[in-house]
């Protein structure tokens, strides 16, 4: 397996891009907000259903928005409206 290059960064608009195709991330571009489903329905039949569509690169966006870029990452049942 190839190895990704030593110091290439993320791009803020391809991050942006690229996590608004995901189902189970909503971002909030006005606050700077990433909400990630939890999926936790057992609790709650009526919860929205995961799709378990975030993997390791799409953590790694989720990332760096909040880690570098100032966004804060909140982990919800249900998105907000």
């Amino acid at each position: 397996m190839a190895r990704k290059l030593v110091g290439k960064e993320h791009n803020l608009e391809e991050v942006v891009r690229f996590l608004s195709k995901k189902k189970d991330c909503k971002l909030d571009l006005t606050n700077e907000r990433v909400y990630v489903l939890t999926g936790n329905t057992e609790k709650d039949p009526k919860a929205q259903a995961k799709y378990d569509d975030l993997g390791n690169g799409s953590w790694g966006r989720i990332d760096f928005l909040t880690n570098h870029s100032g966004w804060a990452l909140i982990k919800v049942e249900k998105f907000p409206r």
